[in-house]
């Protein structure tokens, strides 16, 4: 509701006119009023809220030590504790969620606000473990009110997730907290990914600290796959990133063996080669290939069904082996390509993952960067189709990359002359399988430079036989 959170201030400051001491519920509505609204600085605004309600305690504090020294009634002492600010989780809480629902923040922001919600993090867990509620003489029913939760550590590592890679290391150079060989460089505590995982770090040391025991403090799977998600990010920048999200799916794997809270699920697979497909690994195929062959391992020994490798997760492979251009000689190239065939065949022969045209795709992809323009690659292109006719899928995005990487005579005799008008793009329909492929960034989740047709996806499919694309169906978001 559009000013709802001004109005709140406005019935708080009539309270405080008339007398009505505001209490710890009339300040966490109003910064909740703030992060429900849609002002763009409703972060600074809860924000501002937050430091009141601080001072607010303070003040209290040094009332009731001077009431203690006089040695009041035990009523007003009782008073005085019922009417007492206490910043609690929850609202701390609603302050990362106004500062995080804000989508119209510059780069530069997003990393201050990264760095505040770590800092205000800290801040509760020292108040938490430090004791500091029963210190100042609360009860232990109160003791609770500000140790972080799930929510708190997710939100943190989302802030940090936020951060464009880029932005942040300008950042550190302009502060000269990293050196000029920022890719080797082991200085890089505050990149974005080494900082979720310092959250994580801190959450596990929290969790040893307090004798294992609190649910709400023991790390979580989303936070796994926070971290490993936040080094996918970087993994086309930093070659430490692809074995650092392995690192953590093993380290999932073994605390599975004891506790099924921690079983990794079939996307955080997905994620990891993910990783390596981005990276700049010379073994990358073979590296995502036994990622993917652990995952059927343990598939067949679990039974599992949140394990079991999916089309995307087969798509990922074939994927890093399409993108070896840059990454070994000529003799590795040809086993990724290898490697990417073989796969169409298991997935054939499994009965369970039909190809589809993403697949076919792939395989176009994976010819144009692994083979050079040759007869063999134009038999390949041909091979390929054929196949992609035959199983109905081909969709508008096939056309687009073979209309790109063919020559004319090879794509006219591909088409078997069918009219096939080039020019509306695909993007302009968000229903339609190319729109999704754009959103996604590609056929893997990531960069689509390399995908064919960068000029745009054609909306091609109303002039394409209904036989060739038979069996397409609309992709999953």
């Amino acid at each position: 509701l559009s000013g709802a959170a001004e109005r709140a201030e406005q019935l708080c400051r009539r309270m405080s006119f008339r007398k009505i001491p505001l209490t710890t519920d009339s300040y966490h509505n109003m910064i909740v009023s703030w992060s429900h609204s849609s002002f763009c600085l409703k972060g600074q605004q809860a924000l501002r809220l937050l430091e009141q309600m601080k001072h607010r305690k303070q003040l209290q504090q040094q009332n009731i030590q001077r009431s203690q020294r006089k040695k009041p009634k035990r009523k007003g002492l009782q008073r005085q504790k019922k009417d007492r600010i206490r910043v609690e989780t929850r609202t701390y809480n609603a302050v990362f969620r106004a500062l995080l629902s804000n989508d119209l923040l510059e780069k530069e922001e997003y990393y201050e606000t990264a760095v505040l919600i770590e800092e205000m993090m800290e801040e509760m867990l020292n108040q938490y473990l430090s004791h500091e509620k029963l210190i100042n003489g609360d009860n232990n029913d109160n003791f609770d009110n500000i140790k972080p939760t799930m929510e708190t550590y997710q939100m943190v590592m989302n802030a940090w997730n936020k951060v464009d890679y880029h932005t942040c290391r300008n950042i550190l150079y302009d502060k000269k907290f990293l050196d000029n060989d920022w890719i080797s460089s082991d200085n890089t505590h505050t990149m974005p990914a080494p900082s979720t995982e310092r959250v994580l770090k801190r959450i596990k040391e929290v969790y040893h600290q307090t004798g294992r025991k609190d649910a709400d403090l023991k790390p979580t799977l989303s936070q796994y796959a926070s971290v490993i998600n936040t080094w996918t990010k970087c993994s086309r920048y930093e070659l430490k990133a692809a074995p650092r999200t392995e690192k953590f799916l093993h380290e999932l794997e073994q605390l599975s063996i004891t506790d099924d809270f921690y079983k990794p699920t079939v996307e955080i697979y997905t994620t990891v080669i993910k990783a390596y497909t981005h990276s700049k690994h010379a073994q990358k195929p073979q590296l995502a290939l036994r990622i993917l062959q652990d995952m059927e391992t343990r598939y067949k020994q679990t039974k599992g069904e949140g394990i079991r490798p999916t089309l995307r997760t087969y798509h990922g492979v074939m994927n890093a082996c399409a993108m070896c251009t840059h990454t070994g000689d000529q003799k590795d190239r040809t086993e990724a390509l290898r490697i990417a065939f073989q796969l169409l065949k298991v997935m054939r022969a499994s009965g369970v993952h039909e190809p589809n045209f993403v697949t076919y795709g792939t395989l176009i992809k994976a010819t144009k960067n692994l083979v050079p323009p040759s007869e063999t690659q134009d038999q390949i292109f041909r091979n390929v189709f054929a196949q992609c006719k035959r199983d109905g899928q081909v969709e508008g995005v096939i056309i687009n990359q073979l209309r790109s990487w063919t020559s004319d005579p090879l794509f006219r005799e591909l088409t078997e002359r069918v009219p096939i008008r080039i020019g509306k793009r695909y993007y302009k329909n968000p229903n339609s399988n190319s729109a999704k492929l754009r959103n996604r960034g590609g056929y893997d989740g990531g960069d689509n430079s390399d995908n064919g047709g960068n000029n745009g996806w054609e909306d091609v499919m109303k002039d394409i036989p209904t036989e060739w694309k038979r069996n397409v169906l609309p992709l999953k978001e």
